[in-house]
């Protein structure tokens, strides 16, 4: 989850498309941290396989790349969401 700010609102935490948001984010970083694990015991081998290394490091790229669209995303959303749920400028 998402930590929320001081602007977001009930109704901005209950948005489908926020919600689905939040949920792929949340997979990304179990992803990440799957190929973080996989990447150290690879690296503890006798021998490690460089070509896999070399695999792994492209995929956490990727991955990390993925986490800050996603959460660009969500903070956009935060900074755009009406206190009254609607899209729109908070303030005045």
């Amino acid at each position: 989850m998402v930590r929320r700010g001081r602007g977001e609102t009930e109704t901005m935490q209950q948005d489908p498309f926020i919600q689905s948001t939040e949920a792929r984010l949340a997979a990304l970083r179990h992803q990440m941290r799957s190929a973080e694990r996989t990447t150290r015991l690879e690296q503890s081998r006798a021998v490690p396989d460089l070509a896999t290394l070399q695999q792994l490091a492209a995929d956490r790229r990727h991955l990390s790349e993925e986490i800050q669209r996603y959460e660009g995303i969500l903070r956009t959303l935060a900074r755009t969401v009406s206190p009254f749920g609607a899209p729109g400028r908070r303030g005045g």
